[in-house]
């Protein structure tokens, strides 16, 4: 019959009491190989027991640093996202400020605009009263170029005329570049 120990169980004596012994020898070599078992069986337990305990240090050590090791991933990754959202804060707000002097600009654009279409206005007005104060003084001398003849007579009438056709001269010049 076989026998295998437990791990902190002997042989109990009445197992072994009534068995028949070929000798002294085979007693002692029973014992023995029990007790190297044993030995051996307690020092293999240790080393495990050992390696379980340092596995278990090195386990909790790792664990240790990986959670370390994701605290500063968090860390790092609120202050990139607080950066980062402070970045577009910014952004958003210099947008805001681009679109308002635009709009500005465009404001200022549409003043300029309309104030320089009522100075055209203006001057197409003026522009006109001109050329109708040019026609009626053309109209007055020559209204008033026989009543010079006649008064002053043919010579007054020519030096008068002449007078007259220098100043009238310019005004025709006028109305014609602006037509």
């Amino acid at each position: 019959m076989y026998y295998q120990p437990s791990e902190d169980a002997a042989v109990p004596r009445e197992c072994y009491e009534g068995m028949s012994l070929q000798g002294e020898d085979d007693m002692l070599v029973t014992q023995e190989t029990t007790t190297t078992m044993t030995a051996q069986r307690n020092i293999g337990d240790q080393d495990t027991r050992r390696q379980i305990d340092q596995l278990a240090q090195i386990s909790a050590a790792a664990h240790h640093s990986t959670v370390e090791q994701i605290s500063q991933v968090r860390r790092h990754q609120d202050v990139i996202a607080s950066k980062t959202s402070e970045y577009l804060q910014k952004q958003h707000e210099r947008q805001l400020e681009l679109q308002e002097q635009q709009e500005q600009i465009r404001r200022q654009r549409t003043k300029q605009r309309m104030q320089i279409e009522e100075h055209v206005r203006i001057l197409k007005a003026a522009e006109a009263a001109m050329g109708e104060q040019g026609q009626r003084l053309e109209s007055l001398v020559d209204a008033v170029r026989p009543h010079v003849e006649a008064r002053w007579g043919l010579f007054a009438g020519t030096q008068c005329l002449g007078a007259l056709a220098k100043n009238k001269k310019p005004v025709a010049e006028w109305q014609e570049s602006q037509q």
